[in-house]
């Protein structure tokens, strides 16, 4: 049989590997593609300095037809400067035959700029002549993104050092990889000495460092490497307070956020946490919790003695009032004629014998029957005025009366809703208010749009209206004017009624406006700040409000008391 001989060495079949150089080179097709199919620069100088061969990258980059740069050296195409710096380099290579590198900067006809490395090598042919190959690699996006990178690490770590928080990550093992300075500050240790060490690790060194000391802290960071393992089985971040506890048994408060540090394929590769020192917040809320629990027995007390003050301020405008009465029937009765009937009665019994001559013959006698009938006229004139006075007087202690009552239930039940005529309380609340408006000659303006009766709360109602007209006319003593005036107007519209109650008073700053109904605000000497306050709040209850409009210092002021006009009683809120 005869041996089957191998490609390789069979006669037949050309080896590849052994074809000459020269058959690829003559043509310069195989060179060329190889060489333009690369998109780095190439370019080869002979030992005069002179660009022999470039591929298609260079001549782009020099912005040149390649005819145009072939045989020509540094000389003929950059500045005398530049070109001799080349030179210099290219000569270094010749000399020493080893390869260089430089990086620098180069800007392009557009004027763009990049970051390009030029990599030298000497070469030496068969025939001993001397070349340099060089290749030219644009790196402008690699070094902005080595730049940004740097920037990006510089800002991760300022942040992370300056951030009023401790910082550490972890690797999969939960070995401590980074922690900043607060952290260190916070365990009393170098970077050094926690780096490489598991949270179990740490506690065994920091024993072993401070034994016997009185500056260690007692701390949950023990259950660190439970947290780590927890976090790198299940994905998830987790959030928890932890404490420390310092010889001087004093607490620190930590909110902690650890989460899982994931890998650039999305595999977990360790942990990271942030701790934030929330001791002088937790101290604050239970100093907080403490003030609430003593707020709300003050507020209690004080919530007593409003109550207490607000019956005295509704209850002192009728007292007002009862007083005005009291006063008008005390001078009815000492200006009363009543004395002169007993010296008619002393002229009657010195004539008892002679009764019927003196009052048919005496000229005296004659007149005591006319006397008499006109005193008759005149004593009931005077007690229907008493009676008149009474009456008012058993009012306002009913006024008062009901008042004490209503703060008796402010908090408990709500009063008797009423069919209520709201001209018929207007002009109650003008006579109650009758004796100071009239001393301080104020002249009151009625303007009484006939309106549905309301169903709410008849004395609540009466006391708003008591308090904002006594307001009013206080506020037309403190202006000072000649012409105090009142205007009191009754409309109603839109399933609504309004009440308004305008002077031309010392009116109402702007700041101001918004707080008048404040409990405790007054801007009058001597004042409760109740008046309007529980006003505003019985309007409130009734469904209604209790507002006011000021134009400012000087002009005035209206409060308007808006009511429901339901004929349901408003649930109160």
């Amino acid at each position: 049989m005869n041996k089957t001989s191998s490609p390789a060495s069979s006669p037949l079949v050309e080896d590849p590997l052994r074809r000459k150089p020269a058959r690829l080179a003559e043509t310069g097709t195989f060179l060329d593609k190889i060489l333009n199919s690369i998109t780095d620069p190439i370019f080869v100088k002979d030992r005069q300095y002179r660009w022999v061969l470039l591929n298609d990258a260079c001549c782009e980059l020099k912005g040149c037809k390649r005819e145009d740069l072939l045989g020509k050296s540094n000389y003929g195409f950059f500045p005398a400067e530049k070109a001799e710096t080349f030179w210099a380099e290219d000569e270094a290579v010749f000399l020493s035959g080893k390869e260089s590198c430089k990086e620098e900067k180069f800007t392009d006809d557009a004027g763009k700029s990049h970051t390009i490395v030029t990599k030298k090598a000497l070469y030496t042919d068969e025939n001993g002549e001397q070349f340099i190959v060089g290749i030219i690699r644009d790196i402008t996006e690699q070094k902005r993104a080595e730049d940004a990178s740097r920037e990006s690490q510089a800002l991760y770590h300022s942040l992370v050092e300056h951030m009023p928080a401790s910082v550490f990550r972890k690797d999969f093992e939960g070995r401590y990889v980074f922690v900043n300075s607060r952290f260190c500050r916070l365990k009393g240790m170098a970077p050094q000495e926690i780096l490489a060490k598991t949270p179990r690790e740490l506690i065994v060194y920091e024993t072993m460092q401070k034994a016997g000391s009185a500056s260690g802290k007692q701390s949950t960071l023990g259950q660190g490497a439970e947290h780590h393992e927890l976090i790198i089985r299940s994905g998830k971040p987790i959030e928890l307070e932890e404490t420390y506890v310092g010889p001087d048994g004093s607490i620190e408060y930590f909110q902690v956020v650890k989460s899982p540090v994931f890998g650039p394929d999305g595999t977990i590769i360790g942990s990271q946490g942030i701790q934030f020192d929330i001791t002088e917040r937790k101290r604050a809320e239970i100093k907080l919790n403490e003030a609430n629990r003593r707020l709300v027995e003050v507020s209690r007390l004080a919530g007593m003695a409003e109550v207490a003050a607000s019956v005295l301020h509704n209850v002192g405008n009728f007292l007002n009032s009862v007083n005005v009465s009291s006063t008008l029937i005390t001078d009815l009765v000492k200006k009363s004629r009543a004395q002169a009937l007993s010296r008619v009665a002393m002229l009657l019994r010195e004539h008892a014998n002679d009764l019927g001559a003196f009052l048919t013959s005496d000229p005296r006698g004659k007149e005591v029957p006319e006397y008499l009938g006109q005193f008759a006229e005149h004593l009931l004139s005077e007690q229907n005025a008493i009676l008149q006075e009474l009456q008012r007087l058993a009012e306002n202690v009913e006024h008062i009366k009901d008042a004490v009552a209503m703060h008796q239930n402010y908090a408990r039940i709500s009063g008797v809703a009423e069919s209520v005529n709201l001209a018929d309380l207007v002009e109650e609340a003008l006579r109650l208010n009758a004796d100071p408006l009239q001393r301080q000659d104020v002249r009151v303006f009625r303007e009484l749009e006939v309106v549905p009766p309301l169903n709410l709360e008849k004395h609540k109602i009466l006391q708003i209206l008591v308090n904002v007209v006594r307001n009013a006319h206080q506020a037309c003593e403190e202006s000072g004017r000649a012409d105090k005036q009142m205007t009191i107007r009754v409309h109603g519209e839109e399933g609504r009624v309004k009440v308004t109650v305008a002077d031309n008073g010392v009116g109402i700053a702007p700041e101001n406006l918004a707080r008048i109904f404040n409990h405790g605000f007054t801007t009058r000497k001597g004042g409760h700040g109740l008046c309007l306050h529980n006003g505003a709040l019985a309007a409130r209850e009734m469904g209604g409000s209790l507002t006011v409009q000021s134009g400012g210092p000087g002009c005035g002021a209206a409060f308007i008391l808006e009511l429901p006009c339901s004929t349901h009683k408003v649930p109160y809120e």
